[in-house]
């Protein structure tokens, strides 16, 4: 008995749930985005009664944090920084509510681990024993947890435990439709980049439940988009999607924006959809939130990698690191410096991340377009001499244009490393640095070679780590944050072919699924005197 008056004494009740999802939905929202969802929505997403959420939003706008405005919504009046403001609100309070049951609780993790490709579509969750050592309850409370996720379509029984329920199989016929911005009489390019393992692993998402993947390129003027198939170069009506399962559209970099018009033509049609966000930098038109099944996957946006990198360095002991970026324009890039300096400031360390930044860089494809141009960088029929007149018709015709797009990462990629040598040199002046953080990948394997040239070793003497997990930190051996590019690809599809089991579950309009930083030997702890 006294052991259930403890647990009851320090259980949340759920009004302060209310108030500290507020806080987290507040500190989220993009600086421009002042209005929030429904109070019903939020009051679901919280796990929490609409009484519960309402007396929760009547205290925020007590203390001058939120106006509501009868018949237009709910919008922030001033952000709230810190927790002092809402935990002062909280303490004024008196919330008469009871605490979130347990098996609720331990229903909500699972689907966070199902969302985050923990537990995958179609895979046997683990068997009750280890399920009841990690949530920490009994067997009773367990078997109603999962019960209730059988009720919702969550799980399935399967054998003597449960699966996850995944899509299911589709007819051969079924399609799902990708649309991406492209250059005029564009290629694909041959990387290791983001968006392209995005792409196949969307593909292979596609390929278990049994639906094809057909990819749309989007091209010509800002009002006046065009579209074809890429597989066959072919022009086609936007209106040949009405058949489709779903659409996902992919928004890579802010200049794509000018497409939005697309927009406008996908919302004739109730067809699913989902917004694929690489950037971080695509704002939701009105139309786009107020239409019924459709969501925003973003990847890159939140503080969130800066953060979960800075708190596995500060367990290596690294008290001063470096953050490197020619990439400082845009928005994910100031997000991962932001992320690295809250966790750095929050253990009392307020200089401890060196920031070496640039803006010069808009993207690679200002050197692309600068080649296509024909002001800068040679063509084989122009420099090779005799060899590439004399080579079949055939051949030119299959692999000039990839060529051409080898010539253009060799360029750009010479020209983003001269813009990186000063950023890596700036760090290197500060003898107190004792791990280099790059905003990517890429810039992580520069900074690598670099450092080689100066006789500077890794991990030795410096410790390396960067973003996004692609071919080259594999080969390289960096440790690197991954965004868990199959879980993405694996919830947008179970979104597009059952958007309203989906929605019930994660009824948010912008999903962030998070990641993990893979470990490799590029980096190492301080020894401490």
């Amino acid at each position: 008995m006294a052991l259930q008056k403890s647990q009851r004494k320090h259980s949340a009740p759920a009004g302060h749930i209310a108030l500290h999802y507020l806080k987290t939905l507040i500190d989220e929202l993009p600086a421009e985005e002042k209005k929030l969802p429904p109070v019903a929505e939020m009051a679901r997403a919280a796990g929490v009664s609409i009484p519960t959420m309402s007396k929760a939003i009547q205290a925020c706008k007590k203390s001058g944090q939120l106006l509501c405005t009868p018949g237009q919504g709910i919008f922030v009046a001033r952000a709230i920084e810190g927790s002092g403001g809402l935990y002062s609100v909280e303490k004024s309070v008196s919330f008469r509510f009871r605490a979130k049951q347990t098996w609720m609780r331990v229903s909500e993790e699972i689907e966070k681990c199902i969302l985050n490709g923990e537990f995958r579509s179609g895979m046997p969750l683990p068997i009750y024993k280890e399920l009841r050592r990690r949530f920490g309850v009994s067997y009773a409370t367990l078997r109603k947890s999962l019960q209730f996720l059988c009720a919702r379509d969550v799980l399935q029984p399967y054998k003597k435990g449960y699966i996850v329920h995944g899509p299911g199989k589709r007819k051969s016929s079924a399609r799902i439709a990708l649309l991406m911005p492209v250059e005029p009489n564009s290629v694909f390019r041959r990387n290791d980049g983001l968006d392209t393992e995005l792409l196949r692993m969307i593909e292979k998402a596609c390929a278990k439940a049994g639906v094809s993947l057909r990819l749309i390129g989007i091209s010509g003027e800002v009002h006046n988009p065009t579209y074809r198939d890429l597989a066959t170069s072919r022009p086609l009506d936007l209106s040949t999607l009405k058949g489709s399962l779903g659409v996902i559209k992919l928004e890579n970099r802010a200049r794509e924006k000018r497409y939005s018009p697309v927009m406008n033509n996908l919302n004739q049609w109730n067809t699913p959809l989902a917004v694929l966000d690489i950037a971080g930098e695509w704002n939701p038109p009105s139309t786009f939130i107020t239409r019924p099944h459709a969501k925003v996957f973003r990847i890159s946006l939140s503080h969130k990698p800066g953060k979960n990198i800075a708190h596995y360095l500060l367990k290596l002991h690294h008290r001063t690191i470096a953050y490197i970026s020619p990439f400082h324009r845009f928005t994910w890039s100031k997000k991962r410096l932001e992320g690295l300096q809250s966790v750095y400031a929050a253990a009392g360390i307020e200089s401890g991340v060196y920031v070496c930044t640039s803006e010069a860089i808009d993207s690679r494809n200002a050197f692309f377009n600068h080649f296509w141009e024909g002001k800068a960088l040679p063509w084989p029929g122009n420099t090779a001499g005799d060899w590439w007149a004399k080579l079949p018709l055939s051949f030119k015709m299959q692999k000039e244009k990839q060529i051409l797009y080898d010539i253009c990462d060799f360029y750009s990629e010479g020209a983003i490393c001269d813009l990186c040598i000063p950023l890596f040199d700036k760090a290197l002046s500060n003898k107190a640095i004792t791990a280099l953080v790059a905003c990517n990948d890429s810039i992580a394997s520069m900074a690598l070679s670099y450092l080689k040239t100066k006789n500077i070793e890794v991990p030795e003497h410096l410790s390396l780590i960067g973003f996004d997990d692609s071919l080259s930190a594999f080969f390289n051996r960096i440790t690197s944050y991954s965004f868990n590019i199959e879980a993405i690809a694996d919830a947008m599809l179970n979104f597009l072919l059952r958007p309203d089991s989906f929605t019930d579950r994660y009824p948010e309009k912008i999903i962030d699924i998070g990641g993990e930083i893979v470990v490799r030997e590029s980096c190492t702890a301080i020894e401490q005197s």
